[in-house]
């Protein structure tokens, strides 16, 4: 008698188990407080302003906890550069393709490093700016690195952009992979704008920080330990800046300049033509046709 109680005791403890556990599967995992904290302190303080090119468009939820509460799509960024390039009047328009969707956050942070970092260096090395952004996507509820099992990247919550590109003003392509050991003017570029974005986002990768970021850079606003504010990688030296005009001079291969002598030039005389009598006859001179006193200064009367 008393085996069977302990046994009915034990398979209501088993089934009731059972239940809690599958009740717990259908409740939703809870995105973090402070993403959505974070996207209305920064809607609230003005930061980031809607126009054309920046809309909001409706809440992404899930799949699970990624999305974000009032997110941005973002077209282009129209950076006041005025007071970071020099002779700048108006705001540069920066496109970015395929157009991104962030959190306000990014948003603010993009517009800061594109007006205080990436215009003024473009237009220090190479003499014109920035035109349009290439990039690998912007929001994707994923894994960091896509790696199973890894915690969810910031791109999961609109958090994060992935840049491939820079195209200039006159159409000259700088990528991330061929350039960070590229030419000595898209060099600097890019180690310029890499470690500028360290200052300004949670977290900055590029060439150099780990197998997955070779051709690419990484920004987001993760939050870290409270040890570490940012995560910047790899830290790099930026080569001075070089005036785009004495860039172009000092690369011409250097020909030494030879004097050539001048060749005497060669006329050919040409007979005159052979002129009529009436031609050679000189036409007798009348004074009384010519006014001979226009050109005489005549004294000033009192």
């Amino acid at each position: 008698m008393m085996m069977k109680r302990i046994l009915n005791i034990f398979i209501c403890c088993t089934i009731t188990t059972v239940v809690l556990s599958g009740c717990a599967s259908f409740r939703r995992a809870e995105r973090p407080a402070w993403r959505k904290q974070a996207e209305l302190a920064c809607l609230k303080s003005g930061a980031v302003t809607e126009d054309k090119y920046i809309k909001r468009v409706n809440p992404i939820e899930g799949p699970g906890i990624c999305g974000a509460d009032f997110p941005l799509k973002v077209m282009a960024f129209t950076a006041d550069v005025t007071g970071s390039v020099p002779d700048a009047r108006n705001a540069a328009i920066t496109d970015i393709t395929p157009p991104a969707v962030f959190a306000c956050p990014m948003v603010a942070a993009m517009e800061k490093w594109m007006a205080d970092v990436i215009q003024p260096a473009a237009y220090a090395r190479f003499g014109e700016g920035v035109l349009e952004i290439k990039t690998f996507g912007s929001y994707n509820c994923r894994s960091r690195n896509h790696q199973s099992g890894a915690p969810l990247s910031e791109h999961s919550f609109a958090n994060a952009l992935d840049i491939a590109a820079f195209i200039l003003g006159s159409g000259r392509v700088v990528t991330v992979e061929k350039g960070w050991k590229g030419a000595d003017d898209e060099r600097g570029f890019l180690r310029e704008v890499h470690m500028g974005g360290c200052g300004i986002f949670g977290t900055a990768l590029g060439p150099g920080s780990n197998a997955m970021h070779y051709n690419h850079f990484h920004v987001d606003m993760a939050r870290h330990s409270a040890k570490s504010s940012g995560y910047c990688k790899p830290i790099v030296d930026v080569p001075p800046r070089v005036d785009p005009l004495m860039a172009q001079i000092q690369t011409q291969p250097s020909q030494p300049q030879i004097y050539k002598k001048p060749s005497i030039p060669v006329y050919k005389l040409e007979p005159a033509p052979e002129m009529s009598t009436d031609e050679l006859e000189q036409e007798e001179f009348d004074s009384s046709k010519y006014d001979l006193t226009s050109s005489i200064r005549r004294p000033r009367k009192n």
